[in-house]
């Protein structure tokens, strides 16, 4: 690993874990999803402030962009959606091409393995099952993905499947947002999996106090603390 990508590794992973807030969704075309994003200026600065490890937003030229804001990683999707191989085909095309310039340029690399429900099931959700997120997991690291960010397992008790076939770190995508307490549980549960932490969008920006949620959250990361202490931690924010 060159010496530039060791030194960003280090500064994505803090002690080793890390806590990422994805505020990049207004690539998704889709209303739902800007709710709590309407000042982005506001929105960093308030996360910021909260001290997770990365905050992750949307570049036009993915490289440059991350280079010019030094950035401490590049991230890239691998979608499979049913019947839709040509996306498939595209994004093997697209990592392969950021590989290259990642390599170049010393800039780890994340690659988001998305396997997804067909349309019929009510638009492309996560499917979550085990097989195909360890397989499309293995294949993002065999394109030389530095992190992996996966989608939790249906069972949490099967997510370390999907850390074994990472070989590399795996952090927690988040997904639609939920109840809170039970996003505490589920993100206990699945580090105890052998996750090093968590991509998570809309269960912090969605809600009243992102700041508490991002508390709690960086309780379970980085002090092993279970759903119930992150959920009293939140609250005493």
């Amino acid at each position: 690993m060159r010496v530039n990508k060791k030194v960003r590794m280090n500064r994505l992973f803090g002690n080793g874990r890390c806590l990422d807030v994805a505020i990049d969704h207004g690539v998704c075309n889709e209303p739902s999803f800007l709710v709590g994003l309407e000042d982005m200026a506001g929105v960093v600065d308030r996360l910021v402030k909260a001290g997770p490890e990365a905050v992750l937003q949307n570049e036009a030229e993915p490289l440059i962009g991350a280079i010019e804001m030094d950035a401490a990683c590049a991230v890239v999707n691998l979608f499979m959606l049913p019947d839709e191989p040509d996306l498939f085909k595209q994004c093997v095309q697209n990592i392969s091409r950021v590989r290259a310039d990642c390599e170049k340029y010393g800039m780890p690399l994340m690659i988001e393995p998305l396997a997804m429900l067909p349309v019929e099931q009510g638009g492309y959700m996560v499917d979550g099952d085990a097989e195909k997120i360890v397989t499309l997991t293995r294949l993002a690291r065999e394109m030389g993905a530095d992190v992996v960010k996966a989608d939790p397992t249906t069972r949490a008790e099967d997510f370390h499947r999907v850390v074994e076939a990472a070989r590399c770190p795996v952090l927690v995508r988040g997904g639609g947002k939920e109840d809170l307490r039970a996003v505490f549980d589920k993100s206990a549960a699945l580090m105890a999996q052998g996750a090093l932490g968590m991509v998570y969008g809309r269960n912090i920006y969605q809600h009243a106090n992102p700041s508490a949620v991002v508390r709690g959250l960086m309780a379970i990361i980085h002090d092993n603390a279970d759903g119930a202490t992150a959920w009293d931690l939140y609250n005493q924010a």
